[in-house]
């Protein structure tokens, strides 16, 4: 099974939730909490290692049908990256390698 653009799909996804831009090694999301205060989150994960995540574990190129969204906004405050382990998205206070 093939899928073109997983990637750039990601990341026009996480785009609604406010900004986002690639970095080395992943991608920052800047949004919005509830309470007013901004945060940033960034996801380490390569283009490869989504585009293996996702059809692995869902079966579609489709980011909306995953957790990613909802972890981003559930991030701690002071856990600023994002690392997928153990099959689950994990907050870390410092940059992980991917």
């Amino acid at each position: 099974m093939k899928y073109d653009r997983l990637w750039e799909r990601l990341i026009e996804h996480l785009d609604e939730l406010g900004g986002v831009r690639e970095v080395p090694g992943g991608i920052e999301v800047s949004f919005e909490r509830p309470d007013g205060a901004g945060q940033s989150v960034e996801i380490r994960m390569t283009p490869r290692s989504w585009d293996d995540f996702i059809i692995t574990m869902y079966g579609t190129g489709d980011p909306s049908v995953t957790t990613i969204e909802a972890k981003v906004l559930a991030t701690p405050i002071g856990k600023r990256y994002l690392i997928f382990d153990n099959y689950d998205w994990v907050p870390h206070e410092t940059r992980v390698s991917c």
